[in-house]
């Protein structure tokens, strides 16, 4: 890893890649099944290691661009809004399982599923405005308390 990172790094991918195309994977004790794939943990390893030797040097132009800082931006969005489902369960029917939550709503009133898409985004609007609002403006979430403390 030292001398060659970049071969390590290629070959690594080239582990993931296999056995993710034909499905191979490590048998575990009692039921065969692993939680998280080791083969994508040795993937995660090895870049971590490829980064500290040298890669992050030759990434940096890729890694201080505003492309790239938008992309991250908008993961940190969107695991922020899983996070929120875990508390809202409404906020459920945004997240990624609304997909499934589509394709029924789809299904039982006969209407494409971009139809249904389309309708429920302005709830998603209205939802983004009341989170930031009660984020950014903590006098709406603070005036009940200090009615009752004083």
């Amino acid at each position: 890893m030292k001398w060659r990172a970049d071969v390590t790094l290629a070959l690594s991918v080239l582990l993931y890649a296999v056995t993710w195309q034909f499905d191979l994977y490590l048998s575990a004790y009692p039921n065969g099944f692993w939680a998280f794939n080791p083969f994508a943990w040795q993937l995660l390893f090895v870049f971590g290691a490829w980064c500290a030797l040298s890669g992050a040097r030759r990434m940096s132009r890729i890694l201080s661009s505003p492309v790239t800082m938008w992309i991250a931006f908008a993961y940190l969005a969107f695991a922020f809004f899983v996070t929120m489902t875990w508390h809202f369960p409404q906020l459920g029917f945004l997240m990624p399982p609304v997909g499934l939550n589509l394709l029924i709503s789809s299904y039982r009133f006969g209407k494409p599923m971009t139809e249904v898409a389309r309708a429920s985004f302005p709830m998603v609007l209205v939802l983004l405005a009341g989170v930031m609002l009660i984020t950014y403006v903590p006098p709406l979430t603070t005036w009940l308390p200090h009615l009752f403390i004083r």
